[in-house]
This record gives C-alpha cells, structure tokens and sequence, in this order.
C-alpha cells in the first residue's frame, strides 16, 4: 500500500467538473498524499468565499472579480487572496512561489507552487481566472 500522509488523509475523489470520480468495478474512487492535496487547493480556490454556511471564511473571492478590469492590482489581489485561501489549508505547508500573468482581454492564470504538510516535495498548480 502507498505511503499515506496522516495530515493529508485520504478523501473521495472528484472529477474536474466535481463529480465523484466512479472506477470501472462501479464503486467511489478514493484519493489520498499530494494528489488529495492538489484537490483540495482546486475545491478551495475554486469555491467563493462565504458559500458554506458553516465556515463563511472558506474561499476564496475570485468569484467576486468578475467584470472588473484585468489590471496588475487586481491580479495581485487575486494572487493574494489565493495565498491567504491555500495557507488555511492544514494540507498545504508551504507556497514558495506564486504568480500570475495576463492573458487575452480578461483572462489571467495563478500559478503556484506548493508543498504538501508532511512532504518536501514542490508541486505546481495554474488556476485559469476569467473576468
């Protein structure tokens, strides 16, 4: 058996579209290690901030960005609020690197650099913004 991070556990794993992911016998498939972390930043970055009642601080507010102008702040703002959303995480220890660049018109990317809790390893992660 893989080795198991006590601190990032294991937990059901999703599709892109956050569906359970279902393997070819029919049961739920399982995810644990830095690929349950990796999901785990996606699920939080990608959920607004104040949608689950029970912790309105889970989030992140790039929901919130939509319509405004792709300026530098913003994406600095977007950078920032995306460091804040993963540093709650207790399955991610550290970011060493976070950037964004612009793209066309409205879109930029975040990307950064994680280490798992429990781990030394750097894994990388891009979320695509749309405004």
């Amino acid at each position: 058996m893989p080795y198991e991070n006590k601190v990032i556990g294991r937990d059901l794993k999703l599709t892109k579209e956050g569906d359970l992911s279902i393997s070819n016998t029919g049961g739920v498939e399982t995810i644990m290690s830095s690929p349950n972390m990796l999901q785990s930043a996606r699920n939080a970055v990608l959920t607004s901030r104040g949608f689950f009642f029970y912790n309105q601080e889970f989030g992140s507010i790039l929901s919130q960005l939509v319509g405004q102008p792709n300026t530098t702040e913003l994406r600095l703002l977007a950078a920032n609020d995306v460091k804040k959303t993963l540093l709650n995480n207790p399955k991610i220890k550290a970011i060493p690197e976070i950037t964004t660049k612009k793209g066309k018109d409205l879109d930029f990317s975040i990307e950064c650099s994680l280490v798992p809790a429990e781990e030394n390893t750097i894994y990388n992660i891009v979320f695509s913004v749309k405004l």
